[in-house]
C-alpha cells in the first residue's frame, strides 16, 4: 500500500500540479514523491504519458477530474513499479488507464472511471504483475469496465461497475492467478458478461453480480482451475445463466447464491470427461439447493432441488425429485433412470429435462410443466435408445417443444399425455402478426427410427401437434413410427419442413375436435413423406369433417368419421371430390 512505498521517506516532498504537462513533469522530478493534482484538467492527447521516473511514487488527484476527447489514454504506464494512483476521476478517453510492459506493483484506488471509448482500465503484456484496482467505480456505455488481459496475480477489490451497452464486460479476467474480491457489477446490455474468466486459476470471491440483459451470463468460465465462492449472482432475462462453464476443467463453484429468474443457474458444456470434472457444492438457485452429480453411482432420491445436473454418471437412478426453479440435465451419461418426479419451471429458452450424449436413459412417471417461452419439456440431443413412458408433459410458452428429439434414434415414447398450449399456430418458424411463434407437441430434427405409441397430444387450438424437420441433403427424420396417436385441438396436425426420402409411418391416427365427437381416424398404416396437414385443409368439428386431399394426397385413405348427427337431416357428411369448408 501507500505506507509501504513511503515508509522510508520521512521527508517526502509533496508537489502540486494543475494540468497534464505539469503533472507529468512533477512525476519525473526526482524530488517529488507525492504529486497532487489540485484542480480539474482537460486533455486532447494522453494526459499522463508514461513518465519515465514514475516509480515508488503516488499520484493523487484529490477527487479532481481528468477529461479527454474520446481518444488516447488518460494515464499510460509502460514499465513503472511500486506506484499508487488514487482519488482520480478520469473521463472520456480510449483507455482511461492503460498499464503495460514490465509494470509491477501498481495500486489504482478510490478512482471513478467514466465513459471510456474502449476500456476503463486495460492491463496488457505478459510481464505485468501485481496490478491492484481497489475501491473504484466504473460507468461505461458500449465499453468494458476492466480488462486484465495479461500478466499474473492482479487483483480487483471493492469495486463497483455499472455497464451499459451490447456485448460489454464488467470484469474481463484473462490474466492468470488473478482475483476479483468483494466487488459488484450491474450490467444492462444484451450479450454481456458480469465477469468473463479467461485466465487459469482465477478466483471470484464475496462479490455480487447483477445482469439485466438477454443472453448475458453472470460469470463465464473458459479456463481451468477457476474458483467462484461466496458470491451472489442475479440474472433476469432468458439465456443468462448465473455461471456458465465452457470447455474448462477442475473449477470450484461453492457456497454461492444464484437467482436466475429466466434461465438455468449453472450451464456446463464440453466434449471430454475432464471438462465436467468440477466441484459444485453448497450452492442454491432461488434459495433451493443445486445438485451436481459427477461420476456419481449411488441412488439420488427424495430431494427438492433448485437444479439437478448429472455428468459422466452411468447406471444412476434418480427418483422422487421435485424441481420448481430449473430442470434436470443429463450429460455424457449412460443407462440413467429418472422416475416418479415432478418438474415445474417458468424460465424462458430452457428445458425441464435435457439429455445430451446420454443413451439408454429411461424416464418413467414424470410430471413436467414449463411456462416460459421457447422452453422444452423433454429434449433429447444425440441420445439414442431412450424411453419416456407414463408421463405428463405440459408446455405453455410460445415456441416451446413438449417432446424434442434432435439427432436421436431408437427411442420409445409411449403412453404419455402431451399438452402444447403455447403460441400461435401455422407452419413452424413463422412469426405471426401477433408476434407469437407456435408451440409444438412433438418435434423431430434429424431423428430416425423412433417409436411413438399410445400418446395423446392436446393443443391450445393455435399450436402444432407433430413437426418433422428435413433439410436436404443432410438432415432427415425418417423411419419413425407413430402408433395409436390421438391429436386434438391443434391448428396444425402434421407438418414436414421438406419431403423425406423415406417415409414415416402413422397407424391408427386420430385427429379430433372434441373428446367424443368430431373425429377422423385412419386405422390402416399411412406412409408419409410430406405433409402440411392443418385446419385449412382438414376441417374437423363436431358435425362436419372435410379433407382437401389435393393438399395432402398421402392422407387420402379410408378413414372412420365420428360426428354428432343430432342436427343433421339427410345431409352429406363426406365428399370424394371438392373441398367444402362449411356445413350447409
Amino acid at each position: 500500500g501507500d505506507s509501504i512505498h513511503m515508509a522510508y521517506r520521512s521527508n517526502a516532498l509533496i508537489c502540486t500540479c494543475t494540468n497534464c504537462t505539469d503533472c507529468t513533469e512533477k512525476l519525473n522530478n526526482a524530488s517529488c514523491y507525492i504529486v497532487s493534482l489540485i484542480n480539474d484538467t482537460n486533455s486532447t492527447a494522453t494526459c499522463i504519458d508514461d513518465p519515465w521516473n514514475f516509480n515508488n511514487k503516488i499520484f493523487d488527484c484529490n477527487g479532481n477530474s481528468i477529461t479527454g476527447t474520446g481518444s488516447n489514454d488518460g494515464i499510460y504506464l509502460s514499465s513503472q513499479e511500486n506506484n499508487t494512483i488514487r482519488n482520480c476521476n478520469i473521463t472520456n478517453f480510449n483507455y482511461n488507464i492503460r498499464v503495460r510492459g514490465a509494470s509491477k506493483n501498481i495500486n489504482i484506488k478510490n478512482c471513478t472511471i467514466t465513459n471510456p471509448d474502449i476500456y476503463g482500465i486495460y492491463v496488457v503484456d505478459s510481464i505485468t504483475e501485481n496490478i491492484t484496482v481497489s475501491n473504484s467505480t466504473f460507468y461505461t456505455t458500449n465499453a468494458d469496465g476492466i480488462w486484465l488481459r495479461d500478466g499474473l496475480n492482479h487483483t480487483i477489490q471493492g469495486c463497483t461497475a455499472f455497464i451499459h451497452g451490447l456485448g460489454d464486460i464488467a470484469y474481463d479476467l484473462q490474466a492468470d492467478y488473478s482475483n476479483l474480491d468483494s466487488s459488484n457489477a450491474f450490467v444492462y446490455g444484451n450479450g454481456s458478461y458480469g465477469a468473463y474468466v479467461r485466465g487459469i486459476a482465477v478466483t471470484i470471491n464475496n462479490s455480487a453480480i447483477n445482469m439485466y440483459g438477454k443472453s448475458s451470463p453472470g460469470i463465464s468460465l473458459v479456463e481451468d482451475n477457476c474458483n467462484v465462492k461466496n458470491t451472489t449472482v442475479t440474472t433476469y432475462m432468458e439465456d443468462s445463466p448465473a455461471v456458465r462453464i465452457n470447455s474448462a476443467s477442475k473449477c470450484n463453484i461453492s457456497n454461492n447464491r444464484f437467482y436466475s429468474y429466466n434461465s438455468s443457474a449453472v450451464k456446463i458444456s464440453g466434449s471430454t470427461s475432464a471438462e465436467f470434472n468440477h466441484t459444485i457444492e453448497n450452492n442454491t438457485e432461488q434459495d433451493i439447493p443445486i445438485y451436481y452429480l459427477f461420476n456419481y453411482a449411488l441412488p439420488f432420491e427424495n430431494k427438492t432441488a433448485g437444479q439437478l445436473v448429472v455428468a459422466e454418471s452411468d447406471n444412476l437412478r434418480v427418483r422422487n425429485i421435485t424441481l420448481e426453479k430449473d430442470g434436470i440435465e443429463v450429460l455424457y451419461s449412460n443407462n440413467v433412470t429418472i422416475e416418479n418426479s415432478t418438474i415445474n419451471i417458468s424460465t424462458k429458452k430452457t428445458y425441464a429435462l435435457r439429455l445430451y450424449e446420454s443413451p439408454n436413459t429411461a424416464i418413467t412417471n414424470i410430471d413436467i410443466t414449463t411456462n416460459g417461452d421457447m422452453s422444452d419439456g423433454v429434449y433429447f440431443d444425440s441420445s439414442d435408445n431412450c424411453t419416456v413412458a407414463d408421463s405428463t408433459i405440459n408446455t405453455a410458452g410460445e415456441g416451446s417443444y413438449s417432446v424434442n428429439l434432435r439427432s436421436t434414434s431408437g427411442c420409445s415414447i409411449s403412453n404419455n399425455i402431451v399438452n402444447a398450449f403455447g403460441g400461435a399456430g401455422g407452419e413452424f418458424g413463422v412469426i405471426w402478426s401477433s408476434g407469437a411463434i407456435p408451440a409444438t407437441a412433438i418435434y423431430l430434427h434429424g431423428s430416425d427410427n423412433n417409436t411413438f405409441v399410445d400418446n395423446k397430444l392436446i393443443g391450445s387450438g393455435e399450436s402444432e401437434a407433430i413437426y418433422i424437420y428435413n433439410e436436404a441433403p443432410w438432415i432427415y427424420s425418417e423411419g419413425n413410427e407413430f402408433n395409436n396417436t390421438y391429436i386434438r385441438n391443434f391448428e396444425s396436425y402434421i407438418v414436414y419442413r421438406e419431403s423425406s426420402t423415406n417415409p414415416n409411418y402413422f397407424k391408427n391416427l386420430t385427429i379430433a375436435a372434441q373428446p367424443t365427437v368430431g373425429k377422423i381416424n385412419w386405422q390402416t398404416s399411412l406412409s408419409i413423406t410430406n405433409a402440411l396437414l392443418n385446419n385449412s385443409n382438414l376441417i374437423v368439428n363436431e358435425s362436419f369433417i372435410s379433407l382437401d386431399s389435393s393438399k395432402n394426397p398421402q392422407f387420402n385413405e379410408a378413414a372412420v368419421l365420428t360426428l354428432d348427427s343430432s342436427s343433421c337431416d339427410n345431409l352429406e357428411f363426406y365428399k370424394k371430390t371438392g373441398f367444402p369448408t362449411t356445413y350447409n
